[in-house]
């Protein structure tokens, strides 16, 4: 079983810098707290959403990239999407604005994504917005 970190409260750089990295096995050599892995069919696409996630950025155009190339792979049977502050929460920190404002949400619906995973308001939501759940 292969556990991947995900960055949030507690920063990936921390792991990336070496005090977990026995626990942690990143892809890519954990260069980057963003990155794409694929299991059984399904591709998971793991954002760093404590990182610039604004258009032009390094890490906007990989998700870019990332959602076109799944959604043209026909071997997938599920596209999940996976960051800390979620785009959308009715928890007091609220949806995570760049993801509305940078038009990765319109990526991610084009891409068809089947899944997205947060958790930055330690509260259990579930639901549907305009076709992602």
């Amino acid at each position: 079983m292969a556990f991947f970190g995900l960055d949030g409260a507690f920063r990936i750089s921390d792991l990336i810098s070496g005090i977990n990295r026995d626990r942690f096995a990143l892809p890519d050599g954990g260069q980057k707290a963003y990155y794409v892995f694929d299991h059984a069919g399904v591709r998971i696409l793991v954002l760093d959403s404590n990182a610039p996630l604004e258009a032009g950025t390094p890490q906007h155009d990989f998700a870019l990239r990332e959602l076109e190339r799944a959604s043209s792979d026909a071997g997938l049977s599920a596209l999940v999407v996976a960051l800390h502050h979620g785009p959308f929460s009715s928890g007091r920190h609220g949806e995570l604005e760049v993801m509305h404002t940078s038009g990765l949400l319109d990526a991610m619906r084009r891409a068809r994504v089947d899944l997205v995973f947060s958790g930055h308001d330690h509260i259990y939501e579930r639901g549907q917005a305009d076709g992602l759940k």
